[in-house]
């Protein structure tokens, strides 16, 4: 029995997570064709990023795995039953014979790539989402900075269509000398921010999140200096407000005394100085705003002394 259990390959898949093993009967196959097409149509989430996707065979015996072939198809769970390596026999995954990867990198060509190389290794094509075929067509205008008008129209097409016309227009010259760089170079970089707002204002999409998405997630985990900020700290950001993080305090974390969202440029910002807007500091969960005298690191409230070099 274990010498016919060789001749079939079982396919096993890798991920962060841990392994799947999938058998080649129906019920192997099924499970394994339902597990690239749920990645597929999760690639772009925000929170289902699990590593590289890594395909193997394995060709030895298969005694010690009985219990793990299929077993995330008998428990129904395409998010979960992956298994420890540290369940797996030693020399199983010396044994492993590499097929596929897949970076899984939240790009248009990351994307594309999924598809393509399932297609290649397996011969099956799996469907697409027409929300993640319109992801993947923004992504590709922000990475190249174009739009080709010819191509087939998505969602988006008409809002950044004036722009794609005018870039249509500044490419089609008789010569290389009558090119316009210049223009190129600007209508290129006005699309691109055009593809980038339509993605955060519409979507959230790992790797490409808003900056205000981020914040209001409710699985949200940021580290500012000495301090994991709560809900409480995360809804003051949130709402464009400053906030003052007096645990930093310390001549190492003094320069991320207040922190605040600039939505505009989608990035946290840190001063150890007070930003110009209304600011709060949490006590015990609730929101105070900072009084002016307040807003002054506790070293700099000390008076100086008449003689002696000002440390700043």
């Amino acid at each position: 029995m274990e010498k016919k259990n060789k001749t079939t390959p079982l396919k096993v898949v890798r991920r962060e997570s841990g392994y799947l093993l999938f058998s080649d009967s129906n019920t192997g196959k099924e499970g394994l064709e339902s597990y690239l097409q749920y990645t597929a149509d999760h690639f772009f989430d925000p929170h289902a990023h699990d590593g590289p996707l890594e395909i193997y065979e394995y060709s030895g015996f298969r005694k010690e795995l009985a219990s793990h072939i299929n077993s995330s198809c008998r428990r129904g769970l395409l998010l979960g039953g992956y298994v420890s390596s540290d369940l797996l026999p030693a020399e199983f995954i010396n044994r492993l014979e590499p097929k596929l990867y897949v970076p899984m990198s939240p790009t248009s060509e990351g994307y594309s790539g999924l598809f393509s190389q399932v297609r290649g290794y397996m011969g099956l094509e799996l469907s697409r989402k027409p929300e993640n075929e319109d992801i993947y067509r923004l992504l590709s205008i922000r990475e190249h900075g174009y739009m080709n008008i010819h191509d087939k129209p998505f969602t988006y097409y008409r809002e950044l269509l004036p722009l794609a016309e005018q870039l249509e227009k500044v490419t089609q010259v008789k010569s290389a000398g009558l090119f316009d760089v210049q223009a190129f170079k600007e209508l290129s970089l006005k699309i691109r921010k055009a593809a980038e707002d339509i993605l955060h204002r519409d979507f959230d999409v790992r790797g490409h999140r808003s900056l205000e998405k981020y914040l209001n997630a409710p699985d949200t985990s940021l580290l500012v200096g000495n301090r994991v900020l709560d809900k409480a700290q995360l809804g003051i950001l949130a709402k464009g407000n400053a906030l003052y993080l007096p645990e930093n305090d310390r001549p190492a974390s003094r320069h991320l005394l207040y922190c605040m969202a600039d939505f505009t440029r989608n990035k946290l910002l840190v001063s150890g100085e007070p930003f110009p807007i209304r600011t709060y500091r949490v006590k015990d969960g609730i929101p105070h705003p900072v009084s002016p005298q307040e807003k002054i690191p506790e070293k700099r409230k000390t008076p100086r002394k008449s003689t002696g070099r000002k440390i700043s």
